[in-house]
């Protein structure tokens, strides 16, 4: 997929984030969409788990709670893709239809270090329970 194509499908989604993943590209940020897909409920699974994380950690994010929900509800295989900001501080995650031509959800997470300096001050962030992160979270059991 070139980057025309990538950038095109963010009018799909049409939030803030997918706005910022489309203008990293332009502004000599990185995109790719890989071959392959995955079922949708083991990608929430996984973002729940990345969720209740990054509010732990105080990690910056964009969209991932809207991300978890989407994944939740949708039924069919997601591929993925990926843009990464030309600064790196920013790698946005996009979950697209199996054929690659909807954006489904777009989230971002900033990378500590890259493109700002860690402000040592900030106070990290108690754990949440998962019932107040998403609805499509459910209490991890081992």
């Amino acid at each position: 997929m070139n980057p025309t194509q990538l950038a095109a499908l963010f009018m799909s989604e049409g939030s803030e984030t997918a706005a910022k993943a489309r203008a990293a590209l332009p502004a000599g940020g990185t995109g790719i969409v890989w071959d392959g897909t995955a079922a949708p409920e083991q990608l929430a699974r996984i973002y729940c788990r990345r969720l209740r994380l990054t509010r732990r950690t105080g990690q910056e994010t964009a969209a991932l709670e809207h991300t978890v929900d989407r994944l939740a509800a949708h039924h069919l295989p997601v591929r993925l893709g990926q843009v990464t900001s030309a600064d790196g501080a920013w790698t946005y995650l996009l979950f697209l239809s199996q054929d690659a031509r909807t954006l489904l959800a777009c989230t971002g997470v900033r990378r500590r270090g890259v493109g700002t300096r860690p402000n040592p001050r900030r106070a990290v962030q108690p754990p949440v329970p998962s019932c107040w992160i998403s609805s499509a979270c459910s209490p991890v059991t081992r």
